[in-house]
């Protein structure tokens, strides 16, 4: 069944399209951090910004590789990652850096950071995008948070201290709404008043994969698994960095150095039973497992212990795909572009269980969500007591947490469309 009551997905946003930019327009570059799921939600949470801002356009450049991965040393060409068709048919203020770059010096003329915590290393992240940052005493802050809050006199109070600039670099990771990179993102959430929450459940989900990552995606559905065969796919992500190197370890991982490594150390004693349940629910045998590769050895081995032969898509096989394409991409090979077309294969499956803390698992639960998919059939990982067997599907999350904000006052009210709302 398609779960299309939650989105709104062509709604006439307020502003104009991107070929249509008038010379006096607030251009929102966000500034890229972390790894290239954690950059596209910024990319995400820019667009949002800009659906507040009236008469602001969204930027959006290209992506970074994964340092943990890559080295970081080649771009991702957005125009070939994204749907350009869904961006340009909403009516989105938005415009590639690649093309702003034409007409723009890439000198940012104010930072909007959007924590209360000290400033990264602005002028190097910047630098690493090809632009240049302003001096310091314009590195300013938003009055508008995930911890200082969006309500409309912030957000008005935020359109004039951006009066003075055109050029703002926006640095913002997660601090726009309430876990933004986390599975539904806003999605499945009562924004309760909160404009920015509203912004990004609206706006988010214009950004999806393009036809070309998704051929590449079917291409490998279609060699491996077969187009019409139920699949599950499964995303299991060891969180921190530090504890994916702890599961590379030979032999058996000892659990009190695993609790003291890992965040969800819990994961490796029951993704192997969340797995065979899901299998039993669906009726299906075929299992398609995103992890990184220096811990596929003891995944796999674990799964097939439980009578689970896991499906991988490698370097290999993407190359093939590629090399089948209609339209080649012009994106550099590398692991980071594996992770885009297995993000495409997982968003395609009957049923997807990923790692919650993870923000691929969060791009996954949102792209899914945004094709209209069920979004019961999304699932993560938990220590909850009833997920043991089962996992939890992905609304119980929500369910969960709004009953824990109600416990502390929060309102049951009801926000209307940011559409409505007074524009000045």
């Amino acid at each position: 069944m398609r779960f299309l009551a939650v989105l709104l997905f062509w709604l006439p946003l307020r502003v104009c399209q991107a070929k249509r930019i008038l010379q006096n327009e607030i251009f929102i570059v966000p500034i890229l951090w972390h790894g290239p799921n954690n950059q596209i939600t910024e990319i995400k949470e820019a667009l949002s910004l800009s659906f507040l801002l009236p008469g602001s356009v969204a930027v959006i450049p290209n992506l970074q590789e994964h340092k943990f991965s890559d080295g970081g040393v080649h771009r991702m060409f957005s125009k070939e990652l994204f749907d350009n068709k869904i961006l340009r048919s909403s009516n989105l203020s938005y415009i590639l850096l690649d093309d702003l770059r034409k007409t723009w010096d890439g000198v940012l003329d104010v930072i909007l950071f959007l924590r209360d915590e000290d400033f990264p290393r602005v002028s190097s992240l910047v630098g690493d995008m090809g632009l240049k940052a302003p001096d310091q005493e314009r590195w300013i802050r938003s009055p508008i948070s995930v911890t200082r809050g969006c309500r409309q006199d912030q957000v008005q109070r935020l359109r004039k201290m951006l009066q003075p600039y055109r050029y703002v670099g926006m640095l913002c990771y997660d601090d726009f709404a309430l876990q933004t990179h986390k599975l539904a993102g806003t999605l499945l959430s009562n924004c309760d008043g909160d404009l920015c929450c509203q912004s990004y459940k609206e706006s988010s989900v214009l950004v999806r994969k393009s036809p070309q990552v998704c051929e590449l995606a079917q291409d490998y559905i279609q060699r491996t698994i077969g187009s019409d065969r139920p699949f599950i796919a499964g995303h299991i992500r060891p969180m921190p960095d530090d504890c994916v190197k702890f599961w590379q370890s030979s032999g058996e991982l000892d659990p009190i150095q695993m609790s003291d490594v890992c965040r969800n150390n819990y994961m490796y004693d029951r993704f192997v039973h969340n797995f065979q349940a899901l299998q039993e629910k669906y009726r299906t045998k075929a299992v398609f497992i995103m992890t990184h590769p220096t811990i596929r050895p003891r995944v796999a081995q674990m799964l097939k212990a439980g009578g689970i032969d896991p499906l991988f898509i490698d370097i290999a096989d993407l190359n093939a795909s590629i090399g089948a394409a209609k339209r080649p991409l012009r994106t550099p090979l590398s692991f980071s572009l594996l992770a885009v077309v297995e993000e495409a294969v997982s968003a395609a499956a009957t049923a997807f269980l990923g790692t919650a803390e993870s923000s691929m698992t969060g791009m996954i639960v949102q792209e899914r969500i945004a094709r209209g998919l069920d979004p019961s059939t999304s699932y993560f990982f938990s220590l909850h007591p009833s997920c043991t067997v089962l996992p939890c599907a992905v609304p119980e999350y929500y369910l969960r947490r709004d009953k824990r904000l109600s416990s502390r006052g929060t309102s049951d009210k009801k926000l209307p469309l940011l559409s409505r709302l007074p524009q000045d």
